[in-house]
């Protein structure tokens, strides 16, 4: 029996057929908490459904309702409490990292789980890693975890992500091998690379597809360095659009040659599709070698 035949099991007489319907088959977990997506025309039963899906799943701490999509720059989830304790943090285990979070201010991208297991695997010892959009820290964590000499620096506007972020370090035991850094990623890029840092890999897991920090992840990167991109590609012009993403990084390359390096020749390595993001539309991250 599936989780919305459970639910509606717990739920009967309590809802009309026409109620029953709207209840989507799926929901999303992390740690003790449920997030459903319940539609505005259930709002009167909220309360009920949220208690009915205690009762199926018992060890649940909490149940939230999306109330509308998410919001703004930051990227803010709007959820609400509809059943159990009225205590949004979160500490989910994943990949052999602790995740730490408030529910409220963080969406936690659930669809990116097969890259946060496939990156550390990549990473070699000693490396030296900029993460420009580390948000909670979503694959930065599994690699320090995972790597024993890695210096990781995490770059992030949200002051929630980074304050969440330096909870989790300390919560994984992972001492300096993560410095967390609240600013904007351009300025920051720019500082440490005028402080002399040349970074082995750079992580930019951002959508939608961060176009205009791209110079910046190259000026610091080392000769022959890794960038892991984000991007969207066409299910129907998967070549022509991962060639776009070479091209993108080529012409920042060309453009940065005098004031920053020689010449320099953009690899695709390895693109992985992550997940469907809109019809006819996937999400990729786009491995490309710099050399």
């Amino acid at each position: 029996m599936g989780f919305k035949e459970m639910l509606l099991e717990k739920l009967e007489g309590k809802v009309s057929s026409a109620e029953s319907i709207m209840i989507p088959k799926g929901f999303q977990k992390t740690g003790e908490m449920i997030i459903i997506n319940l539609p505005i025309e259930l709002s009167e039963k909220f309360s009920l459904i949220g208690e009915g899906i205690m009762a199926v799943f018992p060890k649940i701490r909490t149940v939230c309702a999306k109330v509308g999509g998410i919001d703004g720059e930051l990227r803010r989830p709007q959820i609400k409490v509809i059943a159990g304790e009225d205590n949004l943090e979160v500490q989910n285990y994943e990949n052999g990292a602790w995740y730490c979070y408030d529910a409220s201010k963080i969406m936690f991208a659930k669809g990116n789980v097969s890259e946060r297991g496939r990156l550390p695997s990549l990473v070699k010892e000693g490396e030296i890693i900029v993460d420009m959009f580390i948000g909670i820290g979503y694959f930065s964590l599994p690699i320090a975890k995972r790597i024993k000499d890695v210096k990781i620096y995490g770059i992030d506007l949200n002051e929630d992500s980074i304050f969440w972020l330096k909870k989790a370090i300390v919560k994984n035991k992972l001492g300096e091998k993560i410095e967390a850094i609240q600013g904007d990623s351009k300025e920051v890029c720019e500082q440490l690379t005028v402080d002399g840092l040349r970074a082995d890999r750079v992580l930019m897991g951002y959508l939608p597809p961060p176009e205009e920090f791209v110079p910046y992840a190259l000026s610091i990167l080392k000769k022959g360095g890794m960038v892991h991109y984000d991007a969207l590609i066409r299910t129907e012009h998967v070549e022509e659009d991962l060639e776009g993403v070479r091209q993108l990084f080529q012409k920042a390359a060309d453009s940065l040659r005098s004031t920053v390096y020689g010449q320099r020749t953009v690899e695709i390595v390895n693109p992985q599709r992550v997940k469907s993001y809109k019809p006819k539309v996937d999400h990729y991250v786009v491995d490309l070698r710099v050399f």
